[in-house]
């Protein structure tokens, strides 16, 4: 074989061989990416309703740390399994996370080589493999529908530069690398982002009293046993009246027990801090949650039979709730750290029972300290006293006592149920044959009068004879010569006829008294029944409308108690240690002194004592 043929053969091999390199190209992502962009990376996924369940699992490389949430929806209801199956506000939620998936293309293809997965950020990331040290570990998305069947199952990793919008992603088990349009923002990890934020659902003005308990207790073990350390340190009950809150009961610690003390002319209540406790209170919020023992009631009362479940007292114990027995022989569970009760014009009263620390918030990145919280809810009876009613008369004789209500009758007045009944009868049914005349009463009490006019001028007429001459020439138009008696008898004539004008107007007005009553009708028993019907129907009903009334608003006042316990029976709550501190009050927190500036600040309202200083002020 000469040169030129070598020559030859060994051009056809190259030729032969880069045809075959080619023919192998043309099969990699690069030149099939018209192909592969142009179709949905999930096509089958056309509706964020389908979607049962969402998966995000993120691998944070600092903390060397997973962070995964799962929401499902179970028997309608969505739920948190990856946080012991909390209830979840995901409805819309999952939508605005699983919508951005419908439909989504690829823009372009970065790589089909697994050596490359961490430099795109697209590595899969695993409770079990993920390591302190591993970089490039990207977000898994898992949504499925009903059946369990993968809807989207995508890594997103690192941000294209130069495209903050677009991020490289890669299917698990595939080695391409796309670049899409998606944002990872969407996708929270954090439990709080994922649950009804308004957990104790206040309003903040319904509020009407809070009790302060500041208290610690603690159990320490030790050779003899078990040592408990109680320390009251004091309570307090505050309430708001038209924007200024008083203090209704406060008890301080005395070194034994808790005494009542009143606050000293020097103190005043710190309005500031107790405005951010209500307000606190009203937008509380969770971290995190944790299930309690299956045996402990909402109300925090143990269970029968609770003793025993030695688990279950221990996860109580280890989150800073202790179940003591009271002097009454009943178990109650007091807190590690006091607690907060909450009353509100509902009839509700929350209670907030603080435990112990539960470690540290590595979310924000800040090392900051949380708490477990235990919160339920009662009725506060107090609310709802037995309302005040009115006897229903049973005979007619009760009839005759005076109104036993003040709805009967105005105050200081003594007419009787049968006056009464008198005066508002129907005029249809009033006897007007009996009815006297009024002239024959007033004449009769007119005889009355003038005896006893004639009985004065007679005991006058003995003491004085020369009065009696003028008063009788007086009553017989004669004509009488004056003595010099004279000036004696025209002052006794005058002031007799003084006192005889003034019996005369009482005589006047006992006469109209008296025909008055005698117009009164007298009733007869067939009244007197149906009058006393009347009455009877009428009282019974206004004291039903006030039971009612009760009945009403406690029957509200449990149902919303029942719904609450339905969310609080379960959870040990988590919250953050900023917030505890705003709810979470010493005695020092809520009792101020006095200064200058506060007592001036306060001597500029409308009250007596700001109008008196006015006056001072611009008096010369």
């Amino acid at each position: 074989m000469n040169e030129m043929t070598k020559t030859l053969l060994f051009v056809g091999a190259a030729v032969l061989a880069t045809g075959v390199a080619v023919g192998t190209r043309s099969g990699s992502p690069s030149a099939s990416a018209p192909i592969e962009i142009s179709e949905p990376l999930f096509p089958t996924f056309t509706d964020p309703v389908a979607a049962a369940s969402l998966k995000i699992v993120r691998f944070d490389e600092s903390l060397a740390s997973i962070k995964e949430l799962e929401v499902k929806k179970s028997n309608g209801i969505w739920t948190l399994p990856s946080h012991d199956g909390y209830p979840a506000d995901a409805e819309n939620r999952i939508r605005d996370a699983a919508t951005p998936f419908i439909d989504l293309r690829p823009l372009a293809v970065s790589s089909d080589k697994d050596g490359e997965h961490a430099q795109f950020g697209v590595l899969e990331p695993s409770i079990d493999k993920s390591a302190v040290g591993d970089q490039g570990v990207g977000t898994l998305v898992n949504i499925k529908d009903e059946s369990g069947n993968n809807l989207v199952n995508l890594i997103i990793g690192k941000e294209v530069q130069g495209n903050p919008e677009q991020r490289y992603v890669r299917r698990p088990g595939q080695s391409v690398v796309f670049v899409a349009k998606v944002d990872p923002n969407n996708l929270p990890v954090k439990f709080e982002d994922w649950i009804d934020k308004d957990l104790l659902a206040l309003n903040n003005w319904d509020m009407t009293e809070l009790v302060l308990k500041d208290y610690s207790f603690q159990v320490a073990a030790s050779l003899s046993g078990p040592i408990t350390d109680f320390d009251e340190r004091f309570e307090m009950t505050v309430g708001e009246d038209n924007g200024v809150w008083k203090v209704n009961d406060l008890l301080v610690s005395d070194g034994n027990d808790l005494k009542p003390r009143e606050l000293k002319e020097t103190e005043k209540l710190n309005d500031d801090r107790l405005r951010a406790l209500r307000e606190a209170l009203d937008t509380l919020e969770i971290v995190d949650a944790q299930r309690k023992p299956e045996n402990l009631r909402a109300d925090m009362k143990v269970e029968e039979g609770f003793a025993s479940d030695q688990a279950g007292m221990q996860s109580l114990i280890q989150h800073g709730f202790y179940p003591v027995q009271m002097p009454t022989g009943e178990v109650q569970v007091l807190s590690a750290d006091g607690e907060v009760r909450v009353r509100t014009k509902e009839g509700v009263e929350y209670m907030l029972r603080f435990g112990k620390v539960e470690g540290v918030d590595t979310e924000g990145g800040e090392g900051k300290l949380n708490r477990y919280l235990l919160v339920t809810a009662k009725v506060n009876e107090g609310m709802f006293p037995e309302p005040e009613l009115e006897v229903v008369p049973e005979t007619i004789e009760d009839l005759e006592k005076p109104a036993n209500s003040a709805e009967l009758q105005p105050e200081g007045e003594s007419t009787s149920s049968r006056e009464l009944a008198a005066e508002t009868l129907p005029v249809a049914i009033q006897n007007e044959d009996d009815e006297p005349a009024a002239d024959d009463t007033a004449t009769e009490s007119d005889v009355v009068a003038e005896d006893e006019g004639n009985t004065e001028e007679n005991a006058e007429a003995s003491s004085d004879e020369t009065a009696t001459d003028a008063g009788q020439a007086v009553e017989s138009n004669e004509d009488v010569e004056t003595t010099t008696d004279e000036p004696v008898a025209e002052v006794t004539e005058s002031v007799a006829e003084d006192e005889s004008a003034t019996d005369q107007d009482a005589t006047d007005t006992a006469d109209a008294t008296a025909a008055q009553d005698d117009q009164t009708p007298a009733l007869s028993e067939e009244q007197l029944k149906a009058e006393l019907q009347r009455e009877r129907e009428r009282i019974t009903k206004e004291n039903q409308r006030k039971i009612d009334e009760r009945n009403d608003k406690l029957t509200k006042a449990q149902k919303k108690v029942q719904e609450l316990n339905y969310r609080f029976a379960d959870w040990y709550y988590v919250i953050s240690e900023d917030v505890y501190k705003k709810i979470h009050l010493s005695q020092l927190d809520l009792i101020q002194e006095k200064t200058e500036a506060t007592e001036s600040t306060e001597n500029q309202g409308f009250g007596p004592d700001a109008l008196r200083s006015l006056e001072n002020a611009v008096q010369p």
